[in-house]
C-alpha cells in the first residue's frame, strides 16, 4: 500500500471515530480531539526544537514558542480550566448569523434591482442561515440534534473515504455509462 493510500486510510478511520463521538457526545468530543492533536502538535515541535538545538546550536522562537502554544492550549482543552472549542463555535455562529443578514439584505437589494435569478436565491439563502443560527443559538433540542447530524455526517464521509481508498470511483462510473 503506497502512502496516498495509507494517509487516506488513517484519515478515513480518524474521521469515522471522530464523527462517532461528536454524534454521542457533542463539543466534548471536539475539546477532546483538539486537546489530543495540540498535544502532540506541540510535543513534535518540542521535539524539533530540541533536535536542532543539538545539532545547530540554535533555538528558534516561533518553533519552541508554537511548541509551548500548542501544549498549554491542548492541555487546557482536556483539563477543567475553562478553555473550550464552544468559543469558536460561537464565534462562528455570530458571524453566520451576520452573514445571513448581510445576505438577506443583499437579496432583497438585487430583488429591488429586478435580479429575479439571483435575487430570490441570496434572499432564501440569507433567511435559512438566520433562521438556523437561530435555533442554534435559542433551542437547547436543535442544538442537540445538530451535533448528533454533524457527527454521522462526518463518520459517513470517513467511511466513503476509506471506501474509495480501495475502490476506484472512475471506474464504477465507467461501468454504470455502458
Amino acid at each position: 500500500m503506497d502512502n496516498k493510500k495509507l494517509t487516506r486510510l488513517l484519515e478515513g478511520i480518524v474521521l469515522s471515530v471522530l464523527g462517532i463521538l461528536i454524534a454521542i457526545f457533542g463539543t466534548q468530543a471536539l475539546n477532546n480531539y483538539f486537546g489530543i492533536l495540540l498535544i502532540v502538535l506541540g510535543s513534535v515541535l518540542a521535539l524539533a526544537s530540541l533536535a536542532l538545538l543539538v545539532t545547530k546550536k540554535a533555538m528558534l522562537l516561533p518553533l519552541i514558542g508554537g511548541a509551548g502554544v500548542a501544549l498549554a492550549v491542548g492541555i487546557g482543552l482536556l483539563s477543567e480550566y475553562p478553555l473550550s472549542i464552544e468559543f469558536f463555535i460561537s464565534f462562528a455562529v455570530i458571524a453566520s448569523l451576520g452573514f445571513g443578514c448581510g445576505l438577506f439584505l443583499f437579496g432583497i437589494f438585487r430583488l429591488v434591482n429586478h435580479d429575479t435569478f439571483f435575487g430570490p436565491i441570496q434572499t432564501i439563502l440569507g433567511a435559512l442561515l438566520i433562521t438556523l443560527t437561530l435555533l442554534y443559538m435559542y433551542v437547547p433540542d436543535f442544538r442537540k440534534a445538530f451535533w448528533i447530524i454533524a457527527g454521522i455526517l462526518i463518520a459517513v464521509y470517513g467511511v466513503l473515504l476509506i471506501v474509495f481508498t480501495f475502490v476506484d470511483a472512475s471506474k464504477l462510473l465507467k461501468k454504470k455509462k455502458k
